[in-house]
């Protein structure tokens, strides 16, 4: 797991994630999605009702990061 806190560009290791139950559903929705299609370069966003808060999922793997921005893929291969 790795979670990059987009505003500050810094990695974080431990986040509370409060989400409604429309949320919960919606994320739980998208990640079946991605697992069921297993695209390398899927991902999804889930926002709220307002469009104020953001969560970025993906699915990664070390053979499975060619498609991310560098960034991403440092976030991946070196945890920073």
């Amino acid at each position: 797991m790795r979670i990059l806190d987009q505003d500050t560009n810094k990695v974080t290791k431990n986040v509370l994630l409060l989400l409604t139950q429309s949320e919960a559903n919606e994320l739980r929705d998208d990640l079946n999605r991605m697992l069921s299609l297993k695209s390398e370069s899927d991902h999804s966003h889930i926002n709220d009702s307002e469009y104020e808060h953001e969560i970025i999922v993906a699915i990664y793997g070390s053979d499975r990061i060619n498609n991310f921005d560098e960034r991403t893929k440092m976030l991946i291969e070196n945890d920073r």
